[in-house]
């Protein structure tokens, strides 16, 4: 009974903390909005506390734990319709030094094809393109059996149309593990926001906090629900499931966003140290996506 009355005062305690903020910032780093992971992404982002291996370095860097094996991940993302002009590649690396985890991750957007538009005159027939980069770096830290504690530290680097802009920012997450059953996560992502100076405006990446939990039934099934409260904006709701099909070498996975009404699936297909994973998104901000990608354990 008193587990459950501190985890009510811990959600308690989230969404006062983050209501003292009353301005939203800027949209730098909003090619992040995308996400990390194949699995991660379909599942809509609703893995704070689930979220294990490389992606951990950017959904929560608690859960980078220490493991026997390191992991090396790639994907790539296309969106589809008037988005076609946008791609992004992402790698990850996991592996345990000295006992300690270690968590490393590139996210790489380009976009081709932005016309450039005069404020007077319209169109100008003049093309350019832009480049977003961050690379994340993380650890974590056994406080009990059952807490960790973790950070992240990353590098963002914004180019476009000859200028270029660069930032260090922080998260810190933290995982509780109630059981083998059910887990806790909390990432406070860029409580240290990169501060972006590009010409002559400046952003600061924007703070959002998400914490979320994941319950393990029927040893196949996995349910988890991550709410994502960002300063100055709607509360977002994202509910994942995680389906093993077929003896741990056939999954499905599947997203909804309650409050933008969006939704996702995927799938993987493992083999030994070995993964494939696919995944068709609905996004509003960036359109309709696909993703494909994998994953090798050594």
């Amino acid at each position: 009974m008193k587990t459950y009355l501190y985890l009510f005062l811990t959600f308690g305690l989230i969404v006062s903390f983050t209501d003292l903020f009353s301005q939203s910032g800027g949209e730098a780093g909003a090619f992040l909005k995308n996400g990390f992971g194949i699995k991660e992404t379909t599942l809509r982002g609703a893995v704070t506390a689930s979220v294990s291996g490389p992606a951990s370095v950017f959904w929560n860097p608690a859960n980078l734990k220490p493991g026997k094996q390191s992991e090396l991940m790639f994907a790539y993302v296309k969106p589809f319709g008037n988005f076609s002009g946008i791609s992004t590649f992402q790698a990850g690396f996991f592996s345990t030094v000295w006992d300690q985890p270690f968590g490393l991750g590139i996210v790489s957007m380009n976009v081709d094809g932005i016309e450039e538009v005069n404020s007077f005159s319209g169109p100008t027939g003049t093309q350019f393109s832009s480049r977003q980069t961050a690379v994340l770096l993380g650890t974590s830290y056994p406080v009990t059996k059952k807490l960790n504690l973790g950070a992240t530290v990353k590098w963002i680097h914004i180019g476009l149309a000859g200028e270029n802009a660069s930032g260090i920012g922080a998260d810190f997450g933290l995982n509780w593990a109630f059981s083998e059953q059910l887990t806790f996560g909390i990432n406070l992502r860029d409580l240290l926001g990169a501060r972006l100076a590009l010409g002559s405006k400046t952003d600061i990446v924007p703070f959002k906090m998400q914490t979320g939990f994941a319950w393990k039934t029927l040893d196949i099934l996995e349910l988890s629900t991550d709410v994502v409260l960002r300063p100055g904006q709607k509360t977002l709701v994202l509910n994942g499931l995680s389906v093993d099909l077929w003896n741990s070498a056939l999954f499905a996975y599947s997203g909804f966003d309650a409050i933008n009404g969006t939704g996702s699936l995927g799938f993987s297909v493992r083999w030994y140290d070995f993964s494939l994973e696919s995944g068709y998104l609905i996004q509003k901000h960036l359109g309709n996506s696909f993703s494909f990608g994998g994953s090798i354990r050594f």
